[in-house]
């Protein structure tokens, strides 16, 4: 993330993500940026250098507010679009 808050969210979905935050099921690395994606893992440079190795099955790409979907068909990138429901616990 490159704010170190969760900003541009739509308010009952940021406050979903700082629900599961605080339970401790996402970790968020703000301030970071994308250094390579492979098919298992994706690799973060945050603050001060730190790089991080995240083992991932997905990776999921958001990018301004219009997907760019034929740069990333270019980049090889396999897209799947759909809507997302989240559900308050």
């Amino acid at each position: 993330m490159k704010r170190g808050t969760l900003t541009g969210c739509p308010f009952l979905f940021r406050l979903q993500q700082q629900k599961m935050i605080g339970l401790g099921r996402i970790k968020t690395i703000f301030n970071s940026q994308v250094i390579d994606i492979k098919p298992d893992a994706v690799a973060l440079r945050a603050q001060q250098n730190i790089l991080h190795q995240i083992e991932n099955d997905y990776v999921f790409v958001f990018a301004g507010g219009e997907l760019p979907a034929e740069m990333l068909k270019r980049a090889g990138v396999q897209l799947r679009t759909s809507d997302v429901e989240v559900l308050a616990a």
